[in-house]
């Protein structure tokens, strides 16, 4: 019984530092994605190309895609009809 506890708190213990270790890459992660979008961000200004880290490009795409879905609920609609 006593080994049984012993194994169930280092496997507790394992499986905490594992989670740490996980968050810790993925707040690393999000760094550098972050980073890199910003630097997208500068380089496009740059070249005067509209990037999606403006809001207004961003609410431009954003009506896109919804325009894009409304149009292909329409057509799966019509075609199930």
């Amino acid at each position: 019984m006593a080994l049984m506890l012993l194994n169930i708190r280092e496997y507790a213990r394992i499986m905490m530092e594992q989670t740490t270790q996980a968050r810790a890459a993925a707040e690393h992660t999000e760094g550098m994605v972050g980073a890199i979008d910003d630097l997208l961000g500068r380089w496009t200004a740059m070249q005067g190309i509209p990037y999606a880290g403006s809001a207004t490009v961003r609410a431009a795409l954003d009506e896109q895609r919804d325009t894009q879905r409304r149009l292909a609920e329409q057509s799966r609609s019509t075609s199930s009809s």
